[in-house]
């Protein structure tokens, strides 16, 4: 017996869609708020943001390597240095 795969293409769609919606030459706010709300409504926000993620990897070429995992790292860093200096002012 196999187990079920964790995502579903409503979650790839949904995924898909918010990162359409998320374009940053032209955000939609409502658009972005409407998928949050069906992955949520559905209970599947959890595979909504999984789906986001293997969407990313797909199409960030070099991601899954360690030079970009140790890339990715360092803008966690740099970010969070930037969130303290943010919240201590």
């Amino acid at each position: 017996m196999s187990n079920p795969p964790i995502l579903e293409p409503v979650d790839y769609r949904r995924a898909g869609q918010f990162l359409r919606y998320a374009c940053p030459d032209a955000v939609n706010l409502d658009g972005l708020n409407s998928m949050l709300r069906q992955a949520h409504e559905a209970g599947r926000g959890t595979q909504m943001i999984l789906a986001l993620a293997a969407l990313t990897y797909a199409f960030a070429d070099g991601l899954d390597t360690e030079l970009g995992q140790a890339g990715l790292a360092e803008f966690i860093l740099d970010q969070h240095i930037k969130e303290k200096e943010t919240n201590d002012a």
